[in-house]
């Protein structure tokens, strides 16, 4: 009868233990479900603001007085959407300049940081223009966002279809 009741004992013991390890097991599953949601919120928060900072890339260089147009020859006001050709060319070599011109780049750079803003002419002839390049050897991650542009050239009053190429790096 002893030994009965000692069986008995350790069933319980075991049943109890037994209920233990699932309990934790369940309880660890969970833990898991949780940190990976977790996870993916934060990368969806991460790519949100990485297009924000890049959208605002957009907004500063639409602001640029030194690339984009004013009025045109025949007094019609292009401005908007729309860079002057040759001040996006006075732009590139101005923010690219090292030596005694530096505190030029490096007023482009703090105000827009790593990135890399190509101008890409479609119509009517192709060219590609890279109006700012500001980035390290290796970057890691990069977010590109094109824009349609009209460039407008001032000398034969001519206006072009373009698209605006900024990657910002991170």
């Amino acid at each position: 009868m002893l030994k009965i009741k000692m069986k008995q004992a350790q069933v319980k013991t075991f049943e109890n233990l037994f209920a233990m390890i699932i309990f934790v097991i369940i309880f660890i599953i969970g833990l898991l479900v949780f940190m990976n949601w977790q996870a993916s919120q934060a990368q969806i928060q991460l790519r949100k603001a990485e297009l924000e900072q890049t959208e605002l890339k957009i907004m500063q260089i639409y602001s640029l007085p030194e690339i984009t147009c004013g009025l045109s020859s025949s007094g019609s006001d292009l401005t908007g959407t729309c860079i002057d050709l040759y001040k996006a060319k006075a732009f590139a070599n101005l923010s690219n300049i090292t030596g005694k011109n530096r505190g030029f780049s490096s007023f482009y750079q703090d105000m827009i940081g790593r990135a890399k803003i190509t101008l890409n002419i479609i119509e009517p002839i192709d060219k590609n223009i890279t109006v700012y390049n500001y980035s390290l050897k290796k970057e890691l991650n990069q977010r590109q966002l094109e824009v349609p542009v009209i460039v407008y050239n001032s000398s034969s009053n001519l206006k072009m279809l373009a698209n605006l190429i900024i990657n910002v790096f991170y």
